[in-house]
């Protein structure tokens, strides 16, 4: 099953060697961050050397999120686009290079780049919003309207969050995150965003805590009423994950996750058929993520070695590593996508 998130700014890229002249801390960065002084951020990014991928990724993270607030535009759309490299087709980093190109009034990039954000994940919002934005500003001569990034305090601390997610340490993105919600108690962002932090680390209990409360603010949420679903999955209530999953289907005919999710429940429910229709139909409404993509072939694999069709089941698991080859690793479908382990026993098995 696939999570869906809705986040504010992703971010990514290289730094230079640690100087002998100054020693920086992790703590350092953020703060400046924290205190919106990007150039002071900037400059300390480039003294410390990270010592691991995550930290290599959490500083990149940063770092392209600090040109968009500086109004860097062309490096911010540079940074972005070599995040797509690492997280190709994120709905978050495409929609932050459409932000850079229309602050640049560069609309029809901009366009361009909304419309794979949204067709990436059709419940981020954000992104929709954006594209109809944009393209009011294509049917105007009249340029004067300009859509400005988010700088709210409460989206900086939201970054924060997720800068300490990267790095691994939970407990410090939690209270960034807590920090947003005090400063922005009705933005269900945040709710959505710490859900998925405790989600991850399995502190199931009080990641629903916090996104029942994402889903009062915005009911009618999609991705919301997905990941509810998948919360339920994990704390052992099926019929009521697949009654989530059933209305964020109804939501919105064009989301693709909860068809996925709904046809992996089932599956493991040994319902094969039924499991098999609804990884076909997420494949069909699939607008853009190949990877979720792959993962429904998955599905669909699984489903016809389950019916005794091996031939078609080895021919789709072979397409489905293909489109991602991931999938041939157990600790990726184990630990992003949370296979049961059931499932990655019959997976392994075609």
């Amino acid at each position: 099953m696939k999570k869906c998130i809705l986040c504010i700014g992703l971010i990514l890229f290289s730094l230079s060697p640690l100087s002998s002249q100054e020693m920086v801390d992790l703590s350092d960065i953020v703060q400046r961050f924290s205190a919106q002084d990007y150039s002071r951020t900037l400059e300390l990014m480039e003294l410390y050397r990270p010592r691991s991928k995550n930290e290599q990724f959490a500083i990149s993270y940063l770092k392209a999120h600090c040109f968009l607030k500086q109004k860097d535009y062309d490096l911010a759309i540079a940074a972005f686009s070599d995040l797509l490299q690492v997280l190709p087709n994120n709905y978050e980093i495409l929609n932050n290079i459409g932000v850079a190109y229309y602050q640049k009034k560069d609309y029809k990039s901009a366009l361009r780049y909304f419309n794979l954000s949204f067709l990436s994940d059709t419940g981020f919002k954000a992104a929709q919003s954006n594209y109809n934005i944009a393209l009011e500003q294509l049917k105007k001569s009249d340029r004067n309207l300009v859509l400005s990034p988010i700088d709210d305090n409460d989206v900086v601390l939201n970054s924060s969050g997720w800068f300490y997610y990267y790095l691994g340490d939970i407990e410090k993105s939690v209270f960034y995150f807590k920090e947003a919600i005090d400063g922005s108690p009705k933005f269900s962002q945040n709710y959505i965003d710490i859900a998925y932090v405790l989600d991850d680390s399995k502190q199931y209990q009080l990641s629903l805590k916090y996104l029942s409360m994402a889903e009062k603010l915005d009911p009618e949420n999609p991705a919301i009423v997905d990941n509810l679903g998948i919360l339920y999955h994990h704390l052992g209530k099926d019929d009521k994950a697949e009654e989530y999953f059933s209305k964020a289907m109804d939501l919105n005919k064009g989301f693709a996750e909860p068809r996925n999710n709904k046809g992996f429940l089932l599956l493991g429910k040994k319902e094969y058929q039924s499991a098999a229709t609804l990884f076909a139909e997420s494949m069909a409404v699939n607008g853009y993520s190949q990877d979720l993509f792959a993962e429904s072939l998955a599905g669909l694999a699984l489903c016809q070695y389950c019916l005794g069709d091996d031939k078609s089941a080895k021919e789709n698991k072979e397409r489905a590593v293909e489109k991602n080859f991931k999938l041939s690793d157990a600790k990726y479908v184990r630990g992003f996508l949370q296979w049961d382990e059931e499932i990655i026993a019959l997976w392994a098995k075609i």
